[in-house]
């Protein structure tokens, strides 16, 4: 979507329209009508490539998690104060500085995560305008309220997501029929970030058996499932244990280490094993030649067949996060937060970040999906202007982009060290995020995850088990572009 012009039209009727004022943390919306007269001040930033329209300091109202959310995972997107953390306190200053510009003051009501959509939609059924942006996991805003109770962002002038604040490449992955985006994995909520897949890999088992750090292969092209494999089987190790069962004090070593079957879903997914595609049109249908889902997932299997190529385990008391950090994996599937998590800073096994492998080398791109828990902005259909809203946003965008974006990648890096070869991943992670759209809608999730356990348990039966779902993922889309008003 392009803007009219680059220059904002905001004029002073839209600026009388403005945001509701409200209490920021009720669910009822204050229904004081707003100050006829707005102050409008027409300012210059020297980098940022739009004019901005100074407001009156209205409030800028977002409903987001709360605090209390994941490690790593980022999502705080205001603090009360400087607290002595870098991202924190570069967010913290980012957000007091784009208050200044914009003429607005930020405010935060948080809800706990399951709750977010439900407050969205109670707010949307009652007509009450008392949020300007919201966050949600993008799989519950995708198969709750797309179409329902938020506005299409396609729509909105203000935002341009072809600029790179905006994500473009996710956001072309999650286009429906070349024009309808109810959600975007935004740099406002770091979340959109951190909360990508991407791979661990161990420098420590790396130069133990003699293998080349993998950056070189990624900047080529070449990080494929072949070479991963490559590097797996060296590792795959009993090191004097008497078998690969699950002991926590033992020493044998595994190729790759995952939470759950979400690791290999992320995999698959970055080898470009999807069910769902979106045809000529831009409208999501099921994959016309499932060829390329059945060659990722069978070579995932022939990946980790073999004992100890896999290590699948998830308690309070021992996990594969604890496994790789203290040097027992090759490989670690996870969101790129894992790294600024206590588990992680803790390592005692230096490690590496890079994107998911590549079916092959003939693959266009490395497809670096968001998870999808991962929180993403939408804008309630109550909201009194969009395009102020959207004018408003596309800077915070912005300044969140150039200003925050850099210092996360700086606290990804090992033990939060920077190091260019690191950067470098990071930014071929960010420049690739990417949705798969069957996952983050419902559309196949069943299907997929299905099949991810199956890889694990040496069951894979991918296209007789694609045969017996296919009508069902069918009738899953048709029934969300129903609702969208959308002829598939």
């Amino acid at each position: 979507m392009k803007k009219a012009t680059v220059i904002r039209i905001l004029t002073l009727a839209i600026m009388a329209s403005m945001l509701m004022t409200s209490c920021g943390g009720e669910t009822g919306g204050d229904t004081t009508e707003p100050d006829t007269e707005t102050t409008v001040e027409e300012t210059k930033d020297v980098s940022y490539p739009y004019e901005i329209k100074k407001l009156d300091g209205r409030e800028f109202r977002f409903l987001n998690c709360v605090d209390d959310h994941w490690q790593g995972a980022s999502q705080i997107i205001d603090y009360d104060s400087m607290n002595g953390e870098t991202v924190a306190d570069k967010v913290y200053r980012k957000n007091r500085d784009a208050e200044e510009k914009l003429g607005i003051k930020i405010t935060v009501t948080k809800e706990a995560v399951d709750q977010l959509h439900k407050a969205v939609s109670t707010a949307v059924m009652a007509n009450d305008d008392i949020y300007d942006a919201v966050y949600g996991c993008v799989y519950a805003f995708g198969t709750e309220t797309d179409g329902k109770y938020v506005l299409n962002l396609h729509d909105i002038g203000a935002i341009n997501f072809d600029d790179e604040w905006w994500n473009p490449s996710y956001a072309k992955s999650a286009l429906i029929g070349g024009d309808r985006l109810y959600v975007a994995v935004d740099y406002m909520n770091l979340n959109g970030y951190t909360w990508t897949d991407a791979l661990y890999f161990s420098k420590d088992l790396v130069t133990k058996y003699g293998l080349e750090m993998p950056y070189d292969l990624v900047r080529d092209g070449k990080w494929t499932l072949d070479r991963m494999a490559e590097y797996m089987k060296p590792a795959i190790n009993l090191n004097g244990d008497e078998s690969f069962k699950v002991n926590p004090e033992g020493r044998s070593s595994y190729g790759l280490c995952v939470q759950h079957s979400g690791g290999i879903v992320a995999i698959s997914e970055g080898a470009g094993g999807f069910v769902v595609e979106r045809d000529k049109d831009g409208i999501p249908a099921i994959v016309s030649n499932v060829e390329g889902a059945v060659n990722a997932f069978e070579k995932l299997a022939g990946m980790l067949s073999d004992e100890g190529s896999c290590f699948m385990y998830n308690t309070a008391e021992y996990n594969s996060l604890m496994a790789f950090v203290s040097g027992r994996g090759m490989f670690y599937q996870g969101a790129l937060g894992n790294s600024l998590g206590d588990k992680m800073r803790s390592a005692s096994s230096e490690y590496g970040i890079i994107p998911l492998p590549k079916f092959d080398e003939k693959q266009s791109q490395y497809y670096s999906t968001v998870s999808q828990y991962t929180l993403a902005l939408s804008i309630p259909k109550t909201v009194a202007d969009p395009e102020t809203v959207g004018a408003c946003l596309d800077y915070l965008e912005w300044a969140s982009f150039t200003e925050c974006i850099p210092v996360v990648q700086d606290a990804l890096c090992y033990k939060g060290v920077r190091d260019d070869d690191s950067i470098e991943m990071l930014d071929i992670i960010r420049k690739t995020q990417y949705t798969d759209m069957g996952v983050i809608y419902g559309w196949s999730t069943e299907f997929i995850t299905k099949q991810s356990d199956n890889v694990y348990k040496g069951k894979l039966q991918f296209a007789s088990d694609f045969a017996s779902a296919k009508q069902k993922i069918e009738d899953n889309i048709s029934k969300s572009l129903e609702e969208m008003g959308i002829n598939g």
